[in-house]
């Protein structure tokens, strides 16, 4: 009878394909790791989060027919570039709209129109900021969801 003698992989093979493996997973997992991770955003060297905590402005809003007019007051020392406003609806969906009316610093105020239409739930209107995109140095809008105002609409 005839034994077949079949040799595996030398040592050495086997070590440099377990460690190419380990990179490609390595490189794989930062990859997709790295799309969660957002870029630093500032203002006046500060993150852009904190900046945000730093605002102030009073809102007015006033109902017609088909809609209402928000008048805003800029009461802090953080210039606005333009506000978001999230129209919801009772069926529970919703509409963004951008208002790229700016606001400086002090106490100036601006009056705009948003059109509501029907079955309109509320409306919540949030400030956006420029921020400068630390690595690549370039200017970014960004919302600051943490100081959105609702307005009630019975």
């Amino acid at each position: 009878m005839k034994i077949d003698r079949k040799r595996g992989l030398s040592p050495v093979i086997a070590t440099v394909l377990l460690v190419s493996l380990a990179i490609a997973l390595a490189l794989i997992v930062f990859i997709w790791l790295r799309g969660f991770l957002s870029e630093q955003m500032e203002k006046n060297g500060k993150p852009v989060e904190n900046i945000c905590d730093e605002i102030e402005y009073r809102l007015l809003g006033e109902h017609y027919n088909a809609g209402v007019y928000i008048t805003l007051t800029n009461l802090g020392s953080i210039p606005i570039s333009s506000w978001e406003v999230k129209v919801i609806h009772k069926d529970s969906s919703f509409n963004l709209r951008a208002y790229n009316n700016s606001l400086g610093i002090g106490d100036q105020s601006i009056r705009i129109d948003v059109p509501l239409g029907n079955n309109v739930k509320e409306t919540i209107i949030y400030p956006q900021i420029v921020g400068t995109l630390k690595k690549k140095n370039e200017n970014k809008k960004t919302t600051c969801l943490t100081k959105g105002r609702t307005i009630n609409i019975d």
